[in-house]
């Protein structure tokens, strides 16, 4: 998903980022968050249910996104998240 986020830090999206933890059994999980700081952008990634739980999660975490969109994980081989990839 992403946000547009201007003039923010690298501190503060990571501070956004920690209050998008959610107990074991929520219905999302939070992946990873990435900020590209010349675009004014925030990418976040989340394993869910569906769009709502990601907005839902968002919302309770106080940090506004302003799009959802369903991608394909791939992730290099040897990494160590690589049971992340659902293939």
């Amino acid at each position: 998903m992403e946000r547009y986020i201007p003039s923010i830090s690298s501190t503060s999206v990571a501070s956004a980022a920690r209050r998008l933890v959610g107990p074991v059994d929520a219905p999302t999980r939070h992946l990873v968050t990435l900020l590209v700081a010349d675009e004014e952008t925030c990418l976040s990634v989340f394993e869910a249910t569906d769009p709502g739980a990601v907005a839902v999660a968002n919302a309770d975490a106080g940090f506004p996104l302003d799009r959802i969109v369903e991608l394909d994980l791939v992730i290099a081989p040897g990494l160590p998240d690589a049971d992340l990839d659902p293939a």
